[in-house]
């Protein structure tokens, strides 16, 4: 099957940058320079999480290249061209400007290293792995996706920035892989619900980033991190997103020590943190997965929407579960604030935090008198495990819910 896409020239010695979607399963890679010219290109590296790769070709000879500029200086409403090979038209040229930076969904689909300069600029199939360039012809961006319901132009192009490609680029031509930091922790994505859990544990909206789940024997859970800590600074720096914090902790050196500022339950302590190998600490995020239950609980209505019901010894050994501990959600009222905030049947109740007031949920009647002090308009963590379906491990996060 044959696949076309652009590239472009950024070392004279002939290493080129495109699309690792260009080039991905390929067992022959050809490129075609503007003089009509033809080469076997070898893959040197590809990073799917970015959508990069280089490859090379040996042309006898230098060869002209083209600049990567400064994607962070770059401003909504620069103008830029987009370069490329639409629909096999080689060298095809089209103009716009920068419509937003920062996108991180694509579609609906989320990844954490694609963070994409949006521009009008007409990019169409063909287009991919092209320079999205600017006014002083340096390259800004590679052209990468697109959002059309006809898979042609509708103003909606997305470009990976230069910054971005330049860190993958090197580490790509050097070891013929990226190899990125990582400290075993998962975080909230949903700004909005970080700042729901920054109120919940009484700070702050922008509190910094709130710890949901520690991987057991990684990094984090070796220097003492626990879940609910909330990191405010990386060596000096203030970390206020998980983008800042995922930017800090993935560009750091592997074996390197990074000393973490984090507020919990009201004070401040400076952990310090080895980096890992994200590959080799980071967990699979967890799925809902319920038992065969059909027991509604005790019936009673609750403020979240919710019915619990206390876990049995039957339970415990159906779901894998080490203890009784905890209050099992068996319903989940439709439109309700629990379901709002994406509490699902099956999930365990095993902590609640009201500001200042904390509840540790061992039984119903424990989640009961946690709810009897909520206020209306409250913003409320819950401390929630939830089981993946495919390992059947059981992991625990924290969940924010606005009390009706």
């Amino acid at each position: 099957m044959r696949n076309l896409g652009t590239g472009f020239i950024v070392d004279k010695a002939g290493f080129i940058l495109t699309n690792h979607h260009v080039v991905d399963k390929a067992t022959k890679i050809m490129v075609r320079l503007e003089d009509k010219s033809e080469f076997q290109a070898k893959l040197i590296g590809s990073d799917a999480d970015t959508d990069l790769a280089v490859v090379k070709i040996e042309a006898g000879r230098d060869l002209p290249v083209l600049k990567l500029g400064n994607s962070d200086s770059v401003k909504v409403g620069d103008w830029v061209l987009a370069i490329g090979s639409p629909f096999s038209l080689d060298h095809t040229v089209t103009h716009g400007i920068i419509s937003a930076k920062g996108r991180t969904e694509i579609g609906g689909a989320r990844n954490d290293f694609q963070s994409f300069l949006q521009t009008d600029a007409a990019i169409n199939p063909g287009n991919s792995g092209g320079p999205l360039v600017n006014m002083t012809g340096e390259v800004i961006g590679i052209n990468t996706a697109i959002i059309s319901e006809t898979r042609q132009s509708a103003g909606l192009g997305f470009a990976l920035p230069s910054n971005t490609a330049i860190k993958v680029y090197n580490q790509l031509v050097q070891s013929g892989k990226v190899t990125r930091g990582g400290i075993g922790i998962q975080y909230s994505a949903n700004p909005t619900q970080d700042a729901s859990l920054c109120r919940a544990l009484g700070l702050k909206a922008e509190c910094g980033v709130v710890v949901q789940y520690v991987v057991p024997g990684g990094p984090a859970a070796k220097a003492g991190i626990h879940a609910g800590d909330v990191i405010t600074e990386i060596d000096g720096a203030k970390i206020s997103t998980g983008s800042a914090l995922l930017d800090v902790v993935a560009n750091s050196l592997i074996g390197r020590t990074i000393h973490v500022k984090v507020n919990r339950d009201g004070k401040e302590q400076t952990i310090p943190i080895v980096i890992g190998d994200r590959q080799e600490v980071i967990g699979e995020r967890a799925s809902n997965n319920s038992p065969d239950n059909n027991d509604q609980g005790d019936g009673s209505q609750s403020k979240l929407g919710i019915r619990v019901q206390a876990i049995t010894s039957d339970m415990v050994r159906q779901l894998r579960l080490n203890s009784s501990d905890g209050a099992y959600v068996s319903s989940v009222d439709q439109d309700s604030a629990a379901e709002e905030a994406g509490i699902m049947r099956g999930m365990i109740i095993t902590r609640v935090i009201a500001g200042s007031e904390r509840f540790e949920v061992r039984t119903v009647d424990d989640f009961k008198r946690a709810e009897r002090a909520m206020r209306s308009g409250q913003d409320v963590a819950l401390m929630v495990l939830q089981r993946n379906a495919n390992t059947n491990e059981w992991r625990s996060s924290f969940v924010a819910v606005t009390i009706p």
